[in-house]
């Protein structure tokens, strides 16, 4: 496994250890499907599924991660018909622990999450 597949590989871990503890329930890591990729991880929500895009880059690319965390949203819609949306948890330069990470999402995410739309 080469090195940024071992740095990813670890932040998924660490976000899925850290949201499994705050939400009381395990927090699903995804396999790979390819061009049917449905997020790297699936955090249950009284009101739903988020789908979780994590990152663990140098170099932000926000836009493109987005998009990929809306697309594979849409994937894990065809199968889990409580989806609420993708986001984009992206790693924080200097802040180790994952409560520090960023969150990245479109408002139309952020107001369905929120049960506003």
């Amino acid at each position: 496994m080469s090195r940024s597949k071992q740095k990813g590989t670890a932040f998924e871990t660490a976000l899925a250890g850290y949201l499994s503890d705050v939400v009381g329930q395990p927090v699903e890591r995804r396999a790979l499907k390819g061009t049917a990729d449905d997020g790297d991880l699936h955090l249950p929500t009284p009101s739903g599924r988020i789908v979780i895009e994590a990152k663990n880059h140098q170099r932000m690319e926000l836009a493109d991660w987005v998009a990929q965390a809306d697309a594979e949203a849409g994937n894990a819609d065809k199968r889990f018909p409580d989806v609420l949306g993708g986001v984009v948890v992206h790693k924080r330069r200097g802040k180790g622990q994952p409560a520090d990470q960023y969150v990245t999402l479109t408002l139309a995410t952020f107001l369905t999450i929120l049960n506003l739309i």
